[in-house]
């Protein structure tokens, strides 16, 4: 294949000189999407269980840590508005949420803003979704060595420190 056919990451690395540790960051962006192929299959397990999918579970944890208007809840997923609507209807409609209406909102005086809530079963199905999701990857880590849970257990709290940086360097 020819450099003109890929994806341009050689190209946009050009006129930048790579550090000594180039090799060690293509590893752990690789590490990255395999964690991300283990977040999907904890889902999938979620979803087949309670019968929840993935950005319902999503919302229901961000509105029981809090989040609880649209604006907010769209912004921690990453969905339009009306698409968080759609999902806080499906929600409500399941007996997971409920929304009251509180009025004006806070930055017009016209509309009204609305105030989501987990009902009993909305908490409960977090709770049996977090159980499902922790009971898997500890069944999981029992394939590992002591060893190895001691060395993954060492680069997790560097990631961790990583990732509490408020800004990351940018390239």
């Amino acid at each position: 294949m020819s450099e003109q056919a890929g994806s341009g990451v050689l190209e946009a690395l050009r006129g930048h000189e790579p550090t000594d540790r180039l090799l060690f960051s293509v590893e752990l962006l690789d590490r990255i999407e395999e964690a991300r192929s283990i977040d999907q299959r904890l889902d999938r397990a979620v979803e087949e269980a309670l019968e929840v999918t993935p950005s319902e579970r999503r919302a229901l944890v961000l509105i029981r840590g809090g989040v609880t208007d649209i604006e907010d809840l769209s912004r921690e997923l990453g969905l339009l508005e009306q698409a968080t609507r759609v999902l806080i209807d499906a929600l409500r409609e399941r007996g997971f949420v409920i929304v009251t209406e509180t009025g004006l909102s806070a930055d017009s005086e016209t509309e009204a803003s609305a105030v989501i809530a987990l009902t009993e079963r909305g908490a409960a199905t977090v709770d049996r979704s977090e159980a499902i999701r922790y009971r898997t990857a500890d069944l999981v880590s029992t394939r590992l060595s002591d060893e190895q849970v001691e060395t993954l257990s060492a680069s997790m709290s560097q990631v961790a420190d990583i990732s509490s940086a408020r800004q990351l360097p940018r390239a």
